[in-house]
């Protein structure tokens, strides 16, 4: 296994979960809530969304071009 290899699954792993979260934000998942402290954290990823559905979009299918990439990534690696 190559380490060019893992470096490629790594930037692609990062890549798809960057296009998730604008894609999450875009549909309006991104819920900014403060706690006790008056700390905000984004509580999109503990409640559900009502729908639970991602509408077609260029988000969509950004995301889904990410995880194309990171599926090939995956696949050099598992030679």
């Amino acid at each position: 296994m190559k380490r060019s290899d893992v470096d490629a699954v790594k930037a692609e792993c990062a890549r798809l979960l960057e296009r998730i979260a604008t894609m999450e934000r875009a549909a309006g998942w991104h819920r900014r809530e403060a706690d006790e402290a008056g700390e905000f954290h984004d509580k999109a990823t503990l409640k559900p969304h009502p729908d639970d559905v991602f509408n077609a979009g260029q988000d969509v299918a950004a995301v889904k071009r990410a995880r194309l990439d990171l599926q090939k990534a995956l696949q050099r690696i598992a030679r």
